[in-house]
């Protein structure tokens, strides 16, 4: 997870021109880089539906690269390692004390779901009570 963290940053000051600096705050920035794409993204039962014949492994390396960065950015600050969660195939968690975090997979529902699963407000939250 951490090669998909590197590609985050790699990718946002390339492309995006938007500097990752895999501090707190930082996710802030890729939450608005989230909200972007989404906006962008047409919604409804047909983009669901190419999402699931075309887009699936794209959606995917999206996911576990901003979600591998956002999880770099708490293992950095709280600690924990990268495991796959055993229970579902090609699902990252970061584990710490016996607990779970699905940082690609809360990128996953805000790409699909909206702003209701904004990564920053998660971040924060995980960040305390983590």
């Amino acid at each position: 997870m951490a090669n998909y963290a590197k590609a985050a940053v790699e990718y946002s000051r390339n492309t995006l021109n938007v500097d990752l600096d895999y501090s707190v705050g930082s996710v802030e920035r890729v939450e608005q880089i989230l909200s972007d794409i989404y906006r962008k993204f047409p919604k409804g039962r047909l983009t669901r539906r190419l999402l699931q014949i075309f887009g699936r492994k794209g959606l995917q390396a999206t996911c576990n690269m901003f979600g591998g960065y956002i999880g770099e950015v708490m293992r950095r600050q709280l600690g924990g390692t990268w495991t796959r969660d055993p229970r579902v195939a090609n699902t990252f968690c970061l584990c710490k004390n016996g607990n779970r975090i699905f940082p690609p997979s809360k990128v996953y529902k805000r790409l699909t779901d909206g702003e209701n699963n904004n990564v920053w407000l998660y971040a924060q939250v995980v960040m305390k009570e983590w």
